[in-house]
């Protein structure tokens, strides 16, 4: 029985021998593009590093958090590697999705999306083409009351209230 603890022992020592050490250190990121920070040391202002935010320079395709400025890190380098990766921050200031030719940003002040294909914006009872469609049509049959020929236009006929009334429901089943 101690001999097989011995080898457990043997095994498990080895086996976290192999890892590879990883130095990890505090910061706080100064500027920030679409591909890079530049981060201080925390304790060490005059240390600056700079943190590509994607695994690969490539950024055409992929997905990844941009931290905000004044966001608290941790870095991570493997070994005595040169190269620091951002392995958490705290504040997110924009969210990027790149697939194909579609680009989706999202930050605090909304979601852009940039595709050079058809955006489809729709739920499991709506969508925005659809939507414009019934606008379109509502405006082309467009019919007002008039109480004599040549008089003012008074008031929009019932059929055109009915659509109007139908088109806002349809509005407010997509959007909040």
């Amino acid at each position: 029985m101690e001999n097989a603890i011995q080898q457990m022992r043997t095994a498990l020592a080895e086996h976290v021998q192999s890892y590879t050490t990883i130095q990890v250190l505090t910061g706080i990121v100064q500027s920030v593009t679409d591909t890079t920070a530049d981060v201080t040391e925390e304790g060490s202002p005059d240390i600056v590093h700079t943190v590509e935010l994607s695994a690969s320079p490539d950024t055409s395709e992929g997905f990844w958090l941009i931290p905000a400025v004044g966001s608290k890190v941790l870095l991570g380098r493997i070994e005595n590697g040169e190269d620091f990766t951002i392995v958490k921050f705290d504040k997110v200031d924009k969210l990027v999705y790149n697939v194909s030719n579609t680009r989706i940003e999202a930050t605090g002040n909304g979601v852009k999306i940039l595709s050079g294909a058809k955006v489809q914006i729709a739920n499991t009872s709506q969508s925005l083409a659809g939507i414009f469609g019934d606008l379109i049509s509502l405006l082309n049959g467009l019919k007002v009351i008039c109480s004599s020929p040549g008089a003012p236009s008074s008031a929009l006929s019932p059929d055109t209230i009915v659509s109007i009334t139908s088109l806002q429901t349809k509005i407010n089943s997509l959007f909040e």
